[in-house]
């Protein structure tokens, strides 16, 4: 089963509010710089690749936004369940008009196949 999943996120909040707006989307808890739920644990890190000028190259240019979100599944849960709260998660981003694209094992199974070269979600400068 391949779980292997990453969300690039470009936003001007703090790792903080990130954190705790993530946990608000997925209902999940916070410790330290992750949040857990009953299918998956995030970590989100400071992506020291960040470049506010790349990051705005379409459509490559997620590699350069400022947070990455690394996820686990829960050795309890599902597939079905770990992908369902990460899609969630990516509609969270994108209804809020945060730029967010995934690179996972499993991204054509997300919303807009994770968002990668779609132009009518959110992106920087646009």
């Amino acid at each position: 089963m391949k779980t292997f999943c990453r969300l690039f996120v470009h936003t001007s909040r703090s790792q903080k509010e990130l954190l705790e707006q993530i946990a608000f989307a997925i209902k999940g808890d916070i410790e330290h710089s992750s949040v857990f739920t009953l299918f998956l644990e995030l970590d989100v890190i400071k992506n020291e690749n960040a470049d506010a000028e790349l990051s705005r190259v379409f459509p490559d240019g997620f590699v350069h936004f400022n947070f990455s979100l690394e996820f686990e599944t829960n050795e309890s849960s599902d597939i079905a369940n770990y992908q369902q709260e990460i899609g969630t998660l990516l509609l969270f981003f994108w209804n809020n008009n945060c730029p967010a694209v995934a690179a996972c094992d499993f991204e054509t199974d997300l919303p807009f196949s994770g968002g990668y070269k779609n132009e009518s979600l959110p992106w920087p400068g646009k």
